[in-house]
């Protein structure tokens, strides 16, 4: 080769690096559905200065040049609902995006129910064989926390078939299914969505400065960032991993099933939780990309107090109107209201419950925020399932209120109240809603409870009646002559609702009056382990008990756990866990051990976990054989009291645990119960007489354990030995240890 050829061929080669290629943002992939009969943008990135065209198949055109930053946008026409098009990007290069439908498109966002596959929903085999939509396509926008606003996302159209749907937002896919039967278009479901995740984090940052809860979650977090160090994470993990390794294989030879792997622990500034992060990472990336609208399923994480799940209407709202700001379009907005879950309701009213108070939130933006509405799933629900496997309905009935509300249809939509009138001792309740009257399904309305001024709520007997040739619900009870409120299937899990539309849709949840929803008394179990006072520089905390506390200190015990959170929260403030158990050990064993094993090693804080064995040697049959005794009722609390008076004494403070299980059963019941509630009431008698903080282990437990066994199999699901506790006991035993020390 002559040195003129390859100067030549190395100037072109050069040139050719310099020129960078034209690139169009993520969204913009073969198969994708564009928004139809709209001024759509397209965007991407080149060389500064270089002209961009952007043309369809379809005939219509528009150009640009690339801006300093390097970045081009184009608003292109789009045609009404049709294709196979072609989007061609020509710039320095040209890009063919092929197979491109007009259609209708929307953002699907939320939580891990709006994450929940086609795969675990109702009938999945059935649902996959005939998933053939070739003009319904998905977008799943890969997942990512920020800090910055992101201007692009990982992610590709995937056309729906019987091997790809398996994949889809089950809620996204049978909206969109049931949208693209009845009108005939394309459907494009661009799904951004993150499992256990809050509003805050979807919302952007600077519209969130003032929110008392997006600043108190960001705080703590940046407190922990700064005492973070991602060499100390690495070492901890590989350390982590060492012992995982060594328990996978001990397991293999037990026959066991293996712990969960460990996680490389990262900055608490880059969680998914962090306020703005995802709004950063999965939805900024996103504008201005044309949509018809969007739905949304979230609202667990929010609901984690009466007071978050009532200030969720506020937070949801300034979403709402932050992503039509940003998005320059007034999209229609439609939510899924949280379904029955948890204990079922056994009170008129259980005013302690947090999901009625959410579902009104959701009730309250659908009210108030314009073009804003919420579908009711109160009956489709699991009692023991975070996750109800019937997205089926609740695709349905969200396709119904977007077809009428939207489209105009004048299709069905869930029965909210509309008013109210006391006439006598009777409450005439109306509703609004779109179909041809109301119905007991079954025959009977119940879920209804009626109160006086005194706010003391009766079950209420109510019935269809007539108003102004308009279908309305009479409510009233005999020992209320003087109504003040009517509430209706106002619990986490109300039993038995049964107001429905004669189109089968079920009427939302509901109160007439506007009483404190903060007043009532925290739930039980993990409410009423309540957070103390936050940790601080240098504390050292002892964890006294008997052989669980024991076994605690081990790898992957609760005592390890919790330590490890802890280093993990508040890596700079010097804090030291001591375990402080011995197998086989009650109250009087811990008296007299208290000087050397507790107060001798100088605490801040000691947590007493301790009776089980001061139950369980009055029952336990190899026990009793040996001439064991158990401890009275009397000693067992003038034994807590004079510990704590000791260790308050050198000026520590004391959480006091209730006893757990023994000889654990599949519905949290055991021969001891009546033994262990007795003493379970001791140690909350003595929390409260002597000032101390409570864990109330023993309602924690019993509650985790009926609500996460649902096939009531014959088996232990926290201990592995009806006593001791196995992998998922020492991690639920940590979760409530610290939250009972406020580590977030």
């Amino acid at each position: 080769m002559n040195a003129r050829r390859l100067m030549i061929i190395t100037m072109a080669t050069v040139a050719s690096v310099a020129m960078a290629d034209i690139k169009p943002a993520g969204l913009f992939t073969d198969n994708m559905v564009i928004q139809r009969d709209t001024q759509a943008a397209v965007w991407g990135w080149g060389d500064a200065g270089e002209k961009v065209t952007v043309g369809g198949s379809w005939g219509k055109s528009a150009s640009t040049t690339v801006d300093k930053a390097g970045k081009w946008q184009v608003k292109l026409q789009t045609p009404a609902a049709g294709g196979p098009f072609t989007l061609t990007i020509k710039g320095n290069n040209t890009v063919e995006i092929n197979n491109v439908l007009s259609g209708d498109v929307w953002l699907c966002s939320g939580q891990s129910n709006m994450a929940w596959p086609v795969s675990k929903a109702n009938n999945p085999d059935e649902e996959v064989a005939k998933a053939d939509y070739p003009h319904i396509r998905s977008f799943m926008v890969g997942r990512a926390a920020v800090l910055e606003e992101a201007s692009d996302c990982n992610g590709a159209w995937v056309v729906c078939a019987s091997n790809t749907v398996k994949n889809f937002s089950a809620t996204a896919y049978f909206t969109g299914r049931e949208l693209h039967k009845d009108l005939k278009v394309p459907i494009g479901l661009l799904t951004s969505c993150w499992g256990g995740t809050c509003v805050e984090a979807w919302t952007p940052l600077a519209a969130q400065t003032e929110d008392p809860f997006a600043s108190e979650s960001k705080a703590a977090s940046d407190v922990r960032a700064k005492g973070f160090s991602l060499e100390q994470a690495k070492a901890q993990y590989e350390q982590q991993l060492k012992t995982w390794e060594d328990s996978v294989a001990a397991a293999k030879v037990q026959k066991k099933r293996a712990p969960r792997r460990p996680r490389l622990k990262t900055d608490p500034r880059l969680n998914q939780n962090y306020p703005a992060n995802l709004y950063n990472g999965m939805i900024h990336p996103l504008l201005p990309f044309a949509i018809k609208g969007a739905m949304w399923y979230q609202g667990e994480r929010n609901a984690k107090a009466l007071a978050t799940a009532e200030h969720y209407r506020v937070q949801l709202d300034r979403m709402v109107r932050c992503w039509r700001t940003e998005w320059g379009q007034d999209i229609p907005f439609y939510a899924v209201q949280l379904p029955n879950f948890k204990k079922e309701q056994v009170a008129p009213v259980e005013s302690d419950n947090i999901w009625p108070v959410i579902r009104e939130s959701f009730v309250h933006v659908a009210q108030n925020t314009p073009s804003a509405y919420t579908t009711t799933t109160i009956d489709i629900g699991e009692a023991k399932n975070i996750h109800p496997k019937n997205k089926q309905d609740v695709g349905f009935r969200l396709a119904s209120t977007i077809l009428n509300k939207t489209y105009g249809r004048g299709t069905p939509t869930t029965p909210f109240m509309k008013s109210f009138a006391v006439e006598g001792s009777t409450v005439v309740v109306s509703f609004d809603y779109t179909g041809s009257g109301l119905m007991a399904k079954g025959g009977e309305l119940k879920g209804f409870a009626i109160a006086g001024p005194d706010k003391t709520f009766v079950w209420a007997d109510a019935a269809i009646a007539q108003r102004d040739g308009e279908d309305c619900v009479e409510v009233s009870a005999a020992a209320i002559k003087d109504p003040a409120a009517v509430r209706y299937a106002w619990a986490d899990n109300p039993v038995g609702c049964s107001l429905y539309s004669t189109e089968g849709f079920p009427a939302s949840p509901f109160r007439t009056d506007t009483w404190d929803l903060t007043d009532a008394q925290p739930a039980p179990a993990k409410a009423e382990s309540l957070g103390g006072k936050s940790l601080k520089q240098n504390d050292r905390i002892v964890f006294l008990g008997d052989s669980i506390t024991a076994a605690g200190v081990r790898p992957g015990g609760y005592v390890t756990l919790t330590s490890q959170a802890i280093s993990n929260a508040y890596a700079g403030l010097n804090i030291e866990t001591i375990g402080a158990g011995k197998g086989g050990h009650k109250v009087p064993d811990c008296q007299r051990r208290l000087d050397s094993d507790v107060l001798q090693k100088k605490p801040t804080i000691v947590l007493i976990y301790i009776g089980i064995n001061d139950v369980w040697h009055w029952t336990h049959p190899r026990v009793v054989a040996r001439g064991k005794k158990g401890t009275t009722p009397e000693d067992f609390e003038n034994g807590l009291k004079d510990m704590i008076g000791k260790i308050n004494a050198v000026g520590a403070r004391v959480i006091l645990c209730t006893p757990t299980v023994i000889g654990e059963k599949t519905d949290g019941s055991n021969p001891d119960d009546k033994m262990l509630d007795q003493y379970s009431d001791i140690s909350r008698k003595v929390a409260k007489e002597s000032g101390s903080q409570l864990l109330d282990l023993r309602k924690a437990f019993i509650t985790y354990l009926k609500e996460h066994n649902p096939e009531n199999a014959e088996r232990g699901i926290l201990t592995g030995d009806s006593v001791h506790m196995n992998a998922q006991g020492n991690r639920l035993l940590s979760t409530l240890v610290l939250e009972a020390l406020s580590v977030p």
